[in-house]
């Protein structure tokens, strides 16, 4: 073969293997578009956006803080688990094992996702003891406030919590924060038939989100 011929074949070569893979390439964004249903998937976006508030805490025009908070509600966890379970496939046992877990933990503790970023990044420290941020919850108007017993920072792996949390980005923070379910030594429920809020305070400055009650 001549020079000339061998530096066609290896265009055409080059021509070949570009075109195979812009086909593969074309070919996953379709599968990956058709396994999510935007019909299936809007059940939980709706729920989400409903469960989940914001706030933003300025000093004079500089931001101390913006965060989200995702109420695990009953209604959330029931959509949570529906998509969990259409994106990993699970069977009727795995599915049925999901929701019961669910069932147990809305039983043990309030539980709130919490997404937050902080320009100042070492005090984006809502877990640590000596954090400068406090966070109660309570009832909507009423000063009893209760704190929480548990906050700790997700390292799950950023696709994941991405998905199911789509206020989340790499410049944030992401915790699970856990309330008791009842006001201490009564039988009585601090979530229940009205509204509550989340309050987030420091030196920094102070913000609440509130949430209509739980059906």
């Amino acid at each position: 073969m001549s020079r000339r011929g061998k530096i066609n074949f290896l265009f055409l070569g080059i021509i070949t293997i570009f075109l195979f893979n812009h086909g593969c390439s074309k070919k996953d964004k379709v599968t990956h578009q058709n396994f999510f249903d935007v019909k299936e998937y809007s059940f939980y976006s709706e729920s989400l956006g409903k469960w989940t508030k914001k706030i933003k805490i300025y000093n004079d025009l500089d931001t101390e803080l913006i965060a989200e908070a995702t109420y695990k509600s009953k209604e959330f966890r029931t959509a949570y688990n529906e998509l969990y379970s259409k994106v990993y496939k699970l069977d009727s046992a795995e599915k049925n094992k999901i929701i019961n877990d669910q069932i147990v933990a809305s039983e043990i503790s309030n539980e709130f996702i919490l997404s937050a970023y902080i320009p100042n990044e070492k005090l984006n420290d809502f877990n640590k003891k000596d954090s400068i941020w406090k966070i109660y919850l309570c009832k909507n108007g009423d000063e009893n406030k209760i704190e929480p017993v548990e906050i700790r920072e997700i390292r799950k792996k950023e696709e994941f919590i991405k998905f199911f949390y789509t206020y989340t980005s790499p410049w944030k923070k992401i915790y699970i924060i856990r309330f008791p379910i009842y006001y201490p030594k009564t039988e009585k429920k601090i979530i229940e038939n009205s509204p509550f809020k989340l309050i987030i305070t420091s030196v920094l400055g102070s913000g609440e989100m509130i949430w209509a009650s739980e059906k």
